[in-house]
């Protein structure tokens, strides 16, 4: 069985806010904050974090998940279960629980929950209108909206992570190597920066990746400098945003880059990740 070796994200650009868990297990978040995506609701010390449209989701260090912000359609309730890893989307949330299992829950209006494959899986990814998940054997498996070819148009290939964006979807093989599909009228999908790979991030029009000697590479939509504006540094960890980007450096330091209309690059606050 393959195994998700990648650690468990640290930090994540949502559109107009950032969040990232540190070394304590405490969550901070900066950035837009008008349905109370930005402040979690719960107690607790965190593993993981995932930024979706206006809401937020974390996974407790003792695996129960934890959702604050809009709820309208669901995508911020409390689910039972424990889980190792949780992504939310646009207005949906996915999970894998501990047996391996993917939950989804939230808007359906494109199958995007109710669309989830049977089966057990090292990773998951809710994008804006569809989910994608990697099984444990290697495959990738996407559901939910097609309009531009960001379910159907995986290669075929043996894979270890996968990113939902928008309408396009970035995966990592386990040769290193980053394929993209789906839309592609920014260039989000192609082409990918040469280099072997060990993490990928799709956003809303762009997508970044952190290659195998800790540098980073952004490609895409540059109108706000997400792609340009890099910041020089060893990465662990990336996430592309709506129009931001925010890394994780190799002191576990989060730094951001791209448009700052709402706080969600800077200041970043202080502390390690």
């Amino acid at each position: 069985m393959l195994e998700f070796d990648d650690a468990p994200e640290r930090v994540s650009a949502g559109p107009m806010h950032t969040c990232g868990v540190k070394t304590s297990g405490a969550i901070t978040c900066w950035g837009l904050n008008d349905y109370g995506q930005r402040s979690p609701v719960t107690t607790g010390t965190y593993v993981q974090v995932n930024a979706g449209s206006w809401h937020t989701c974390g996974v407790k260090t003792n695996g129960a998940v934890a959702c604050w912000g809009l709820n309208d359609d669901g995508q911020a309730s409390q689910v039972a279960g424990t889980y190792r890893q949780v992504s939310a989307g646009a207005f949906h949330t996915c999970g894998i629980k501990t047996d391996g299992g993917v939950a989804c829950w939230g808007s359906d209006d494109s199958q995007q929950v109710s669309g989830a494959l049977s089966g057990t899986y090292l990773q998951v990814s809710a994008g804006g209108v569809h989910s994608c998940g990697v099984r444990t054997d290697g495959s990738v498996v996407c559901w939910g909206n097609d309009e531009k070819g960001q379910v159907t148009g995986a290669p075929a290939g043996q894979y270890r992570q996968v990113s939902a964006g928008a309408f396009h979807t970035c995966a990592l093989k386990t040769d290193g190597n980053v394929v993209c599909w789906g839309d592609n009228r920014e260039g989000q999908v192609s082409p990918v920066p040469a280099g072997k790979y060990r993490y990928v991030s799709a956003g809303l029009l762009h997508s970044c990746g952190v290659k195998t000697d800790g540098s980073l590479a952004c490609w895409g939509i540059d109108r706000s400098g997400q792609v340009s504006g890099i910041v020089a540094g060893t990465y662990r960890q990336v996430s592309a945003g709506g129009s931001h980007s925010c890394g994780l450096l190799a002191d576990a330091r989060v730094v951001c880059w791209g448009d700052n209309s709402y706080g969600q690059v800077s200041p970043a606050p202080a502390g390690t990740f």
